[in-house]
């Protein structure tokens, strides 16, 4: 059941994942609300009978409203996997937490957007000490983008073993201690997977324009990188594989802030 609540920094909107489905939908593209949601939305005074955000609701939705683009982090473990959303217009930002209980939405200046992410997202300090193994199953990819912490474990438990169990990376991945970190930055496109032009209808959808993946481990903090095609030859591949690339932070968030900041 949707509901708002008060808070010091403004309201906060509790919806359900099929409440905010249907409500990005309903505001990017006009797309009429199921009657169960419009219902609910209403009973809880987010949306008006017209509709319309209410006066409280679009305190929290006003950059959704206006947005220009969107960064969304995803934060997959070995037993649980949690998304945030930033939606961002010009003077403000939406988040988006998704939680047990719904998604939970509310707005913060643009100065205060990295602090969240800060907290959530695992970019600590770390020794930085790099050893292998280097190379992993595409599938990891395919488990991450699915939140699916067994799926990957499994993946990095594989690379683990391959890449002998005298590393400080082997031991770290077999013993469950890793945390994948999954960053894209979004803009809104008027075309479909396949090419097609949408604008005609005054369709939008969200591209990702641009991704980051890390791998974090007590030792290091690694960028997971596709193997080039032309390098697949040379490391006898016979098919397509990911690599690890030793990295920092401060990169990471170099690169993040640019994205929150468009």
């Amino acid at each position: 059941m949707a509901t708002v609540q008060t808070t010091a920094g403004g309201p906060v909107l509790v919806i359900s994942e099929d409440e905010w489905n249907e409500l990005t939908s309903f505001i990017i593209n006009g797309e009429p609300l199921s009657d169960p949601v419009h219902r609910s939305l209403v009973d809880a005074h987010i949306l008006d009978d017209s509709s319309d955000p209410t006066p409280t609701a679009l305190e929290a939705l006003s950059a959704a409203y206006s947005v220009r683009s969107r960064f969304q982090a995803l934060d997959v473990r070995p037993h649980s996997a949690q998304v945030v959303e930033a939606w961002i217009s010009s003077r403000s930002t939406t988040i988006a937490k998704h939680s047990n209980d719904g998604v939970h939405l509310y707005a913060l200046p643009p100065e205060e957007v990295p602090s969240v992410f800060g907290q959530f997202l695992d970019l600590m300090p770390r020794p930085s000490v790099h050893e292998g193994p280097i190379l992993m199953s595409v599938e990891l990819l395919e488990g991450l983008y699915s939140a699916d912490g067994a799926r990957c474990d499994q993946v990095l438990q594989a690379a683990a073993q391959a890449g002998g169990d005298d590393s400080a990376l082997a031991r770290e991945l077999q013993s469950g201690q890793w945390t994948l970190n999954l960053l894209t930055t979004d803009a809104l496109a008027a075309m479909n997977d396949n090419g097609e032009d949408l604008s005609a209808a005054g369709v939008r959808q969200w591209e990702t324009t641009d991704m980051i993946i890390t791998l974090g481990v007590p030792s290091c903090l690694y960028a997971i990188v596709v193997v080039p095609e032309e390098a697949q030859a040379e490391l006898g591949l016979s098919e397509p594989a990911l690599f690890v690339d030793p990295t920092t932070a401060p990169p990471v968030w170099a690169t993040i802030t640019q994205w929150l900041f468009a």
